[in-house]
Formats: structure tokens, sequence, C-alpha cells
């Protein structure tokens, strides 16, 4: 009875909706989430919009999924407990906070873009190229720029993706895709020296595939683990495949620190402007990699192994239909057709890369 009492105190708590399952069933909500027509002693599984395999299996770490509650999507967070797990919602709608972001990234895009532009036609120059101190404060230069469009690109598209319901997709060898991926990936890494081991499918895998949010979601997930990588130690990754999903996993030695609150990962841009340590970005780009999970009808999931490494996976479902009929796809690249590479991992290349 006194933890009944704990759990709903702690519930009223959340400034936003949240409720607690124990074995399938909804037993606590709040305030905030009786708004929403949810009632006590209700089935989580008809509510789940995805990740409805990943919240069976999962035993513990903190999941990212979709509901449908009357018709409306939103993104659940769900923490585990001793005996349960809690839901915490948030509105697919875009948000002012990201709205406001989206605005802004506009009107600096075309700033940024034409100083990269003149920084690449100045760079191979002789007068450059033959003062060895001139070539690394251009090379400086040039990895701002990239940090730049990079933070910009993730302002601009942050509230399209979180808040889009459908992603036009076309037919790709996944395995194939994330296997370019992470060898270009590979190679900027050993610049910073950090090793990167990946295992792929045995054979190829033909599905519809969502290229640019799948990439950048990739990407993200890299970046941030290099981040608190430490030098000279090994990033693993994975693509596995489990019945109709796909697992793509990615574990690096990090400190508790790195990931000290998983429930607050999607809600960083949020916080209070203060000193940091310099590896916190503005905290938009796991909210990238969790639109591209529950674009492909999955889940992202957050945890640390029995080893102490920080884990992310995020789940896909393997779509081989073929149904639907397609004009070539008119393809406007979002990097203004540089290395995206280069774009997101700037935050962790050195400046030689440049």
């Amino acid at each position: 009875m006194e933890q009944s009492k704990d759990l709903i105190k702690l519930l009223n708590l959340i400034e936003r909706p949240a409720f607690y399952v124990e074995n399938g069933m909804i037993r606590f909500v709040n305030t905030r989430a009786k708004s929403l027509f949810l009632e006590e002693n209700q089935q989580i599984q008809p509510l789940l919009s995805t990740g409805q395999a990943e919240y069976l299996s999962v035993p513990h770490g903190f999941l990212s999924l979709k509901l449908k509650i009357h018709d409306k999507l939103w993104e659940a967070g769900v923490t585990p407990m001793e005996t349960g797990d809690i839901f915490t919602l948030t509105e697919t709608a875009v948000s002012p906070e990201l709205q406001a972001m989206a605005l802004v990234a506009q009107h600096l895009r075309g700033s940024v873009s034409s100083m990269l532009t003149a920084a690449e036609a100045l760079l191979p120059s002789g007068m450059i190229q033959e003062n060895p101190k001139a070539k690394e404060q251009a090379a400086q230069i040039s990895r701002g720029l990239h940090q730049l469009l990079r933070n910009i690109g993730n302002m601009a598209d942050a509230g399209k993706y979180q808040s889009q319901e459908f992603f036009p997709k076309e037919t790709l060898d996944i395995d194939g895709f994330i296997l370019e991926i992470m060898e270009k990936t590979r190679h900027f890494l050993e610049a910073a020296n950090i090793r990167q081991e990946y295992q792929g499918l045995s054979a190829p895998l033909y599905c519809q595939v969502h290229r640019e949010l799948l990439e950048r979601g990739i990407y993200n997930l890299i970046s941030n683990s290099a981040k608190f990588t430490p030098a000279g130690e090994t990033i693993r990754a994975s693509l596995t495949r489990q019945g109709t999903r796909l697992h793509f996993t990615l574990e690096n030695p990090a400190s508790s620190q790195a990931l000290p609150n998983p429930a607050q990962a999607f809600s960083c841009y949020l916080r209070r402007p203060s000193i940091e340590d310099g590896k916190q970005g503005i905290g938009l780009g796991m909210v990238l990699v969790r639109a591209a999970a529950s674009a492909h009808g999955g889940a992202l999931l957050l945890d640390y192994t029995p080893q102490g490494n920080l884990r992310a996976t995020l789940t896909m479902e393997i779509d081989q239909s073929t149904s639907q009929v397609r004009s070539p796809m008119l393809r406007v690249d979002y990097s203004g057709e540089r290395d995206h590479g280069l774009i997101e991992l700037s935050d962790i290349l050195p400046p030689s890369c440049y």
C-alpha cells in the first residue's frame, strides 16, 4: 500500500502524462494522463504503435517507442522500475522550441553555406598549402563551419522528423547501405585515434528504407559514442536479424556519466545554458535517432552492458512490401552535396580531416 502511494506521488511529480505499468497492465496514472482518458487496469499492448516486440523482450534499459491513444501518436519513454515500468509521454507535434530552432536554422543556413563555399575555394590555394601555419588555421575554420552546418541541419529537421507520420521509402540492400556508412566512419574514426569493429549480415537484404533519416540516425549514434570513448579504445557495432526485425547495436566503453539519466536523452535541448565539458551538443542528435527508429517501425533502447559499456540498439521492422507504385524520387541533399561523414562527425574529427 505504501509503495502504491509513493508511485502515485512520483507520477504526479512528472510534468507530462505518465503512468505505471505492471505485468502488461496500467496500474496507476497521473493527472495529465487521465486527461487523455487513460485508465487504470487497461492493457498496454493495444496502445503500442511501435516497439511491441522490444517492450516484451527487453528486460532492462531505457526504451523509446510510440503509443497511439485515441488515434493520436505520442512519443513514449519507458523507464524500468523494480516491479514494473514508468511510461512518460511527449506529443509528436512540433514543439514551440523545435519550431523556433527550425526558423533560426532557416536564416543561418544561407550564410554558413556561402562561408563554407568560400573556405573550400581558398583552402587549395598555394598561398595556404605552402604555409603550414595558414593551412592549419584554414583547416580549423573549415571544421568549425562543418560543425555549424551539422547543428543547423539538426535544428532544421528535428521537429519535422519528430512530427512526421509518413516517410517515403525506397528499396535498398540495407546490409550494404549500412556497411558503406560503417566503412566510412571506420576510416574517419582512425584519424581520431578510435577503433571501430562492425559485423553485418551474412547476405544482402532488400527492404524499404528512408535513406536520409537512417543514415543521419546512425551517424548521430556514432558521433555520440565517439565523444565519450577514450582515445585508443574500440566502438563495436553490429547489424543482426531477429525474425522480422533488424537490430543495429552500437557499444562503446564509457563511464556512467556519459548517460547519467537516459530518460532525459531526448530532451537535452530544453536544458538551461550553463558551463559544460564540451562533449554535450545542442541535444538534437538523439531526437533524430529516435525518429529513425520510429520511421522504420522500431524502437530505441539505451542501456549499459554487464561490463559497463554504454549500448544503444536501434531496431527496425523489415518492410519488403512491393505493392506501391512509385516514380523516381527527386532528392534534395540536406548537406548541399557535401560529404555527409565530414559534417556528421565534425564534433569528433581532428582539423587535419578538413
